[in-house]
């Protein structure tokens, strides 16, 4: 039987139920052994630590998430010259040097400039907007805000918080702003945990916020359906689970080199969000 592993950053974080349900699957269509592993922050050294971990017990691939240009380089070189594959998953930095055969992942400026686009059209001009971050530092984050704030344009004030990785630690960062700062009308969110916090805060402040941002889970969508946020973007985290295993196995087996897979910057609106929380109890239960 064929070994994989996934390795990632945030390995607690509730998005990634749905991205094992994605390898989980994939591993018994395949009759294949696949581990999901990594650091419950963003620990390089116990990143690469994992990563050489697996080099050297000869596995037969490695999914990794890539959220860094330069400090995987040498670690997914050796992989590569051992003749173990590597594909990216959930971030995919593809300038920088690091060796993998393809990504599935999301674009995340474009994600992001989609987001700050629609954030534009529902807020007053003039409005100061909140930027929220679960981690500083982070390739995806930083890209996503980048396009935020270009999708946003002129007119608008904006400022940036780190929240914490969890939805209650940004609940409570959020609202301890938005205290301080009575004018900030709006909040865009970068990533589950302070989209969900964000929305938890805007319940509590008792003033009106709008709220918008990324992922999903239970509720944020019943956040979504209950308009407390307006919008989240999806990245479909259960293909970013099923298809880099796929692409791992094929080559493994047959030498069937993988192409990338933009997983796209799908919104969820109260016109879809029902739609989408039936599909993914189904998948869930599936």
């Amino acid at each position: 039987m064929r070994n994989y592993v996934f390795i990632t950053p945030f390995v607690e974080e509730e998005f990634f139920l749905d991205v094992r349900k994605g390898i989980d699957d994939a591993a018994k269509m395949l009759r294949v052994k696949a581990d999901f592993v990594g650091d419950k922050g963003c620990d390089f050294d116990v990143l690469n630590g994992l990563l050489k971990k697996s080099v050297a017990e000869g596995i037969d691939g490695i999914a990794l998430n890539i959220i860094d240009p330069y400090r995987f380089n040498e670690a997914t070189e050796v992989a590569m010259e051992k003749g173990i594959p590597i594909v990216a998953f959930n971030t995919d930095v593809r300038e920088g040097g690091n060796m993998r055969l393809s990504g599935v992942a999301q674009n995340f400026f474009e994600a992001g400039k989609s987001a700050g686009m629609r954030a534009a059209r529902k807020l007053p001009k003039g409005a100061k907007v909140l930027c929220t971050l679960h981690d500083s530092d982070t390739y995806p984050l930083e890209k996503r805000l980048e396009g935020i704030r270009a999708g946003l344009g002129a007119g608008f004030t904006v400022s940036v918080l780190v929240t914490g990785n969890t939805p209650q630690l940004a609940a409570e960062s959020v609202y301890d702003y938005l205290k301080k700062d009575g004018e900030t009308t709006g909040i865009v969110g970068t990533g589950q945990s302070d989209t969900e916090g964000s929305g938890m805060a805007a319940q509590r402040i008792g003033r009106p916020v709008y709220v918008a941002g990324f992922d999903t889970s239970p509720r944020i969508l019943d956040m979504v359906a209950t308009g407390i946020v307006d919008f989240t973007i999806d990245q479909q985290p259960y293909l970013q689970g099923f298809y880099p295993l796929l692409q791992l196995h094929h080559w493994a087996e047959y030498r069937l080199a993988p192409d990338n897979i933009d997983v796209g910057n799908a919104m969820i609106d109260s016109s879809n969000c029902e739609e989408i929380a039936d599909a993914r109890k189904r998948l869930a239960d599936g």
